[in-house]
């Protein structure tokens, strides 16, 4: 029972979430069974770690039926609505998140229960409001467009409230469409760049088409940003282009979009920034380091105050490669209670020890790393990979050649996607040849400077060419 989902659920609720159902319980429209509220006080005290090695079934019978015999099926129907109560009052809560949601819901009914003057009104309130809202993006025009097929509903049945306009319902749902099946293709585009995988998002040429002859990609926001962040994503001839004017949405006109739309909107444009510089044009650093910057500062990649890792640890990569070490530094300790406690132990060390690296105190950086265990693959690897290099500037190559045969060896042994191993290999691979050429022979220089340059992926190209000289 420990493992269930309804322990799963109470576990993720806060302390205003478990007060908020405990409401919702009372209700007797919700619950009017006693023991249902009686299991929920129970189960909630329990998922603050009191009694959970103690959470049986038989325990739990004999807290809610203490005169009675143990009846496993009795038990299993009171637990399945207390777990169908909690879900409907998640659902609830998720839907009241969406005032406009709410309000189209209202007009539905209120259109089904042909109230031609409420409907009238309510209609009209959320049209107005639908005109003069800032936030224009991809839920906006879904938005707009359900209000328009129930005025077109309600003309239909005959009550004649608004004139029919079908020219109007049917552009609405193009619309939406095209803003929906382009924020769809710039989504899939990462996934088929990491995983190989050969995704084929039907009727992209056609949209584009009819995005560009009705000029949607300059006049409706949710369909420009991700018309120019697809075009870049997918490498077309002008994507830098593309690329510039996904940045001009996300810099000068988030009020656009909602939170959620431009978390997305950010990590797509840093993906794509992400690939440019590891295929190592110049200026990405710089671009890449302000879409963290600028997106961790204004909120839009942190989530109920919580940081991902990865983009904690991405920001502060680019900001010491940038040698803004006083910054990496401050932000180390800023953004620290950001990440999940999981981490909190291990990626902060492996970024101070990335700044010390940076900065040549070298045992500074060798004491961190040689003090930290990693469960995570990706970090293990990196953190080796920074010793190496720290082992070959020290010329300490009989740390340098045990350490790179046992990443080899780690990568056999890992699963892990085409992209980072083929990196990883690629590393090592070069360190050997490094380590290997003869610095004076310039023939020799010059092959190995061509094979680092053409190699893809690279994350170590710039240093591997820096230690080449």
């Amino acid at each position: 029972m420990k493992n269930s989902r309804l322990i799963e659920l109470f576990k993720s609720f806060s302390s205003k979430e478990k007060r908020l159902l405990g409401l919702w319980l009372d209700s007797p429209i919700h619950n009017s069974r006693k023991d249902v509220k009686k299991l929920y006080l129970f189960l909630i005290e329990d998922t603050k770690g009191l009694q959970v090695r103690f959470l049986h079934k038989e325990l739990t019978w004999a807290m809610l039926y203490p005169k009675q015999d143990y009846d496993d099926g009795q038990l299993r129907q009171t637990i399945h609505q207390l777990l169908k109560a909690v879900e409907q009052f998640l659902a609830y809560q998720e839907f009241q998140q969406d005032a406009t949601a709410v309000q189209l819901s209202l007009i539905k009914n209120l259109r089904k229960r042909k109230t031609a003057k409420a409907f009238q009104v309510t209609s009209k309130q959320l049209e107005q409001k639908l005109k003069k809202q800032t936030q224009q993006d991809a839920t906006y025009v879904q938005h707009q467009h359900n209000l328009l097929m129930e005025q077109f509903l309600v003309s239909e049945e005959a009550m004649r409230i608004v004139p029919r306009n079908l020219q109007k319902v049917s552009d609405s749902l193009d619309i939406q469409y095209i803003a929906q099946k382009l924020r769809q293709a710039c989504l899939l585009h990462p996934h088929q760049a990491m995983y190989k995988n050969d995704y084929n998002p039907k009727l992209l040429d056609v949209i584009l088409a009819a995005t560009e002859s009705e000029g949607y990609q300059d006049s409706i926001p949710a369909i420009g940003v991700y018309y120019h962040c697809y075009l870049a994503l997918r490498a077309s001839p002008e994507a830098a282009k593309h690329y510039d004017q996904l940045l001009i949405y996300l810099y000068t006109q988030s009020a656009y979009f909602g939170k959620d739309e431009m978390r997305s909107l950010y990590l797509l444009a840093i993906n794509y920034t992400i690939r440019q510089l590891n295929e190592g044009i110049e200026g990405y650093l710089e671009k890449v380091f302000e879409l963290y910057r600028t997106g961790i500062e204004e909120g839009f990649l942190v989530q109920d105050g919580n940081l991902s890792p990865w983009t904690y640890r991405n920001a502060i990569t680019a900001g010491i490669r940038l040698q803004k070490y006083a910054w990496a530094e401050k932000f180390i300790k800023t953004y620290q209670s950001f990440i999940p406690i999981a981490h909190q132990d291990t990626i902060p060390k492996e970024c101070l020890a990335k700044l010390y690296y940076e900065q040549k105190q070298y045992k500074k950086a060798i004491t961190i790393l040689d003090g930290i265990q990693f469960k995570d693959i990706l970090l293990q690897i990196n953190s080796k990979i920074i010793l190496a290099k720290i082992y070959y500037e020290l010329q300490d190559l009989d740390a340098l050649d045990p350490l790179l045969h046992n990443i080899k060896t780690y990568l056999k042994r890992k699963e892990l996607v085409g992209y980072h191993k083929e990196n990883y290999n690629n590393v090592i691979r070069l360190i050997q040849r490094l380590v290997k050429t003869n610095l004076f022979d310039k023939e020799a220089k010059k092959a190995l400077r061509e094979e680092i340059q053409n190699t893809q992926p690279l994350t170590e190209k710039d240093w591997l060419l820096q230690e080449l000289q």
